[in-house]
This record gives structure tokens, C-alpha cells and sequence, in this order.
């Protein structure tokens, strides 16, 4: 392990939590330089930076806005040459010209303003092309083969300045490239393959994340949050679409619904995929997706199981939602020395909730569980203190109060009267608030 790789992984383990800041400091006898520059000359630096950003970004956005103006006014009188030469080859003309600047001028942006103005009107302007040219009625296939030349296009410009707009237009090209593709390997009976293109959202949903972690220490390090934020968002509205399409309607209700073992399967592959990629990273935003598609791959294995919703195996649910509660809490004691020590009172919280929550739809009309639920709760307080968590105090204090104003409404409203029932129970609130307010500075505050 070289210099710089050995840097590199001592930024990593600080940054992720592994070693603290000041440990280091202290470990290797250290002490904070800090440098002083002056503050009118920074802040001036830095502003001719954002607004020379600012009036790019602007210019090319007017320039964009300008162009379709002028196309929209004149579209009609200038034909099918005419349509061409405004969409396409301006966005040629104006790739050339941001190729040329960012040959001539590598350290001034503006070849990169020109590529991106270049890179919004070729692929419009391919299309024109092909709504001028074309006479047949299938433009799936055209239209595919189209969007495949603008993506090796754009692969060929980014292997040549090395820009991540450039990347950028490859990378949405390419998409569309096999979206297309796909779309006329299946006669773009969209509707008809619904299922296929969700798990192809998905597969691209995890290229978009590798892709972005690939980029990290590279020149298209710019790209990497876009491509996890379009990665993790697009396999996450894949899968709910997967899921809530395979529910069949008969009358009112669900009653009919196809396999759920393709989206259970998908859920399960999720959370693998999640996994490995935390071993990687190891960052606490994926730990936390692998825990939520966990949790769904659970439920929806239950009800593919069950071969029923939640309506028709209320209990079983209830029951499963209590036991994860008290699995959410289990795994925040074992973050709580790691990195993803975040979390722990998100898992707290909503432990307590799954618990608490489910636990209360199952004392109406049952003795022994109105006992029981009571238990659970004063266990909950003394767990809350144990741990230290005022997310578990919190969720606590509310079933507290829901419990009780359950008890006093049914057993105790006819018999004294409910004003009076209304004025205890204010009272009871007031000495549970007390208690837990008591609870939070004497036990949790302190740490």
C-alpha cells in the first residue's frame, strides 16, 4: 500500500465514523494548524466563482429558451430541411464549438456550457430528423438505433475531453438506448411487458449506483450523488410499481392477485445487492436501505405465504409487525459502538412504534391482552432508561396515554360520569408527562 492509498483509506475510516478525529490527533501527537486568510479576499474569490457559475448556467439556459422560441415562430415556413438544420445541427454546431474550446481553453468552463447546450438539442433534433424522414409506422426500432449512435457518440467525446456533462449525456442516451430497445424487442407493447421494464428499471437502477460508486476518485466525481440519487430512487419506485401491479381488482376489494414471488424475489435481491455494497462503502443511508427492503422482503414473503392482504390475516400481521419492532431495537444496540451509530435512535423510535403500535390494535375486546399490552409497555419505559433513548420514551409516553384513555372510556366513562372520567384522565396525563419528563433528565439528558 502505497502513500496516497494509505491516505486515502485513513479519509475513509474518518469520514465513515472507524476513527474518531481527535483520536487521531491524539494518537499521533498532532495539533490543529490553522491558517489564516484573509476574510474580504476569500469571500471575494469565492463569490467571481459563483457568479461567473451563475452567469454561465444562466446564458445557456437563455440561449436553450431562445432557440425553441425561434424555432416554434418560424417552424412552419421553413421545411423539412429547415427543421432539421435548427434542432440538429444547431446542437452539432454548438457540440463543435464546446469540443473546439475545451481543446483551446481546458482550464475555462465555457466549452462545457456549449457541450451542454449541444448535448439538450441532438437528441430533439434526432428525432425531428426522424419525423421528417420517416414513412414507415414503426419508429420503435429507428428511433432505438438513433439514441444507440447519439450514445456512442457521446462515449467517443467523453473518451476524448474527459467532461462529465459529457458522461452525463452519454449516460441518459444510453439509457434511453436500451429502454427503446427493449420497448421494439417487445413490438412497444408497453403495457403488455409492464413487469419486464420494471425489473429493467431496476438492473439500471443498480448500474446507475456502481457507476456512481466507480466515479468517487475520478474526474466525473460530480456524477456520483446524481447516479445514487436516480439509482437508489429508480429501484425503489420499480419495486413498489412491481408490487402494487400484481394486485388483480374484482369489485371493491382485493380479492384476486397474481404470484407475489417475482416481487418477493426482487426484495430479496435488493437487500443482498444493499448489502454488499455497504461492505463496501459502508455508509449509513445504505445500511438504512438495506433495512427497509429487509423489512418489506419480510412482509411480502409473509403474504405470498399467507396468499392474503393484511385484511384478511390481520393478526398474523400484527404479531410479525411486533416482532420486527423488537428486532429494529435489537439492531440499534449493535450499531451503537459502530459507524452506523446514526441510526440508532431512527431504529429505537420506530421499534417502539412497530411494537407499541401493533401491540395496541390487539387489546380491543381482550382481557388478557389488555394485561399484557400494559406489561409491554412499562417494559418499554424501563427499556428506554436502560438504553438511553428518548425516541423509545417518546413512543412509550404515547401508548401510555392511548392505553389509558382506552381503559377509562370503556370501563370507567358510565360508571362516574365521563366529565369527571375527563378531568382525572387530564390529571393522569399531567403525571405521566411529569414522569417522563423526570425520566428524560434524570436517566437519558445526562448522556
Amino acid at each position: 500500500m502505497n502513500k496516497e492509498q494509505l491516505l486515502q483509506e485513513l479519509s475513509n475510516k474518518i469520514a465513515t465514523g472507524e476513527i474518531g478525529y481527535d483520536e487521531m490527533m491524539n494518537r499521533f501527537n498532532l495539533t490543529a494548524v490553522k491558517t489564516e486568510v484573509p476574510v474580504t479576499q476569500t469571500a471575494k474569490a469565492l463569490s467571481n466563482f459563483s457568479v461567473t457559475k451563475m452567469l454561465y448556467v444562466l446564458g445557456a439556459i437563455i440561449v436553450v429558451i431562445g432557440s425553441v422560441l425561434f424555432s416554434y415562430q418560424i417552424w412552419n415556413d421553413i421545411g423539412s430541411l429547415g427543421r432539421i438544420s435548427i434542432t440538429l445541427g444547431l446542437g452539432l454546431l454548438f457540440t463543435a464549438i464546446g469540443s473546439l474550446l475545451s481543446k483551446n481553453k481546458p482550464e475555462h468552463s465555457i466549452g462545457t456550457i456549449f457541450h451542454f447546450i449541444g448535448g439538450l438539442l441532438v437528441p430533439g433534433g434526432a428525432m425531428v430528423m426522424l419525423s421528417e424522414m420517416s414513412t414507415s409506422q414503426n419508429h420503435v426500432w429507428p428511433l432505438a438505433i438513433t439514441f444507440g449512435i447519439i450514445f456512442a457518440f457521446y462515449l467517443l467525446l467523453t473518451y476524448i475531453h474527459k467532461n462529465a456533462i459529457l458522461t452525463f449525456f452519454a449516460i441518459a442516451n444510453g439509457t434511453a438506448f436500451v429502454y427503446l430497445t427493449v420497448n421494439a424487442i417487445t413490438d412497444g407493447l408497453f403495457n403488455n411487458y409492464t413487469n419486464i421494464f420494471a425489473y429493467l428499471s431496476i438492473v439500471i437502477g443498480a448500474c446507475y449506483i456502481l457507476l456512481g460508486y466507480s466515479f468517487e476518485n475520478s474526474w466525473n466525481k460530480k456524477l456520483t450523488r446524481p447516479l445514487y440519487l436516480f439509482g437508489f430512487g429508480g429501484i425503489q419506485i420499480a419495486t413498489i410499481f412491481q408490487y402494487s401491479n400484481s394486485f388483480g381488482y374484482s369489485s371493491n376489494d382485493y380479492t384476486s392477485h397474481n404470484s407475489l414471488w417475482p416481487v418477493v424475489i426482487s426484495f430479496c435481491l435488493i437487500s443482498i445487492f444493499y448489502l454488499f455494497l455497504n461492505y463496501k462503502i459502508k455508509h449509513p443511508g445504505l445500511t438504512f436501505l438495506v433495512i427497509i427492503n429487509a423489512t418489506a422482503f419480510v412482509y411480502t414473503l409473509v403474504e405470498a405465504l399467507l396468499g392474503g392482504t393484511f385484511y384478511a390475516n390481520g393478526d398474523v400481521y400484527s404479531y410479525l409487525t411486533m416482532i420486527i419492532g423488537v428486532c429494529y431495537m435489537l439492531l440499534a444496540q449493535s450499531f451503537k459502538e459502530s459507524w452506523n451509530k446514526v441510526l440508532l435512535e431512527i431504529l429505537n423510535f420506530f421499534g417502539a412504534a412497530f411494537l407499541l403500535g401493533a401491540g395496541f390494535t390487539q387489546i380491543y375486546d381482550s382481557l388478557p391482552w389488555i394485561l399484557f399490552y400494559l406489561i409491554i409497555i412499562m417494559s418499554t419505559f424501563g427499556v428506554s432508561i436502560y438504553v438511553r433513548s428518548r425516541g423509545i420514551l417518546v413512543v412509550s409516553t404515547i401508548s401510555l396515554i392511548a392505553y389509558v384513555s382506552y381503559i377509562t372510556g370503556k370501563y370507567f366513562a358510565d360508571s362516574i360520569g365521563w366529565p369527571i372520567s375527563l378531568v382525572i384522565l387530564g390529571f393522569m396525563f399531567i403525571a405521566l408527562g411529569y414522569i417522563s419528563i423526570s425520566i428524560n433528565n434524570k436517566y437519558i439528558k445526562g448522556n
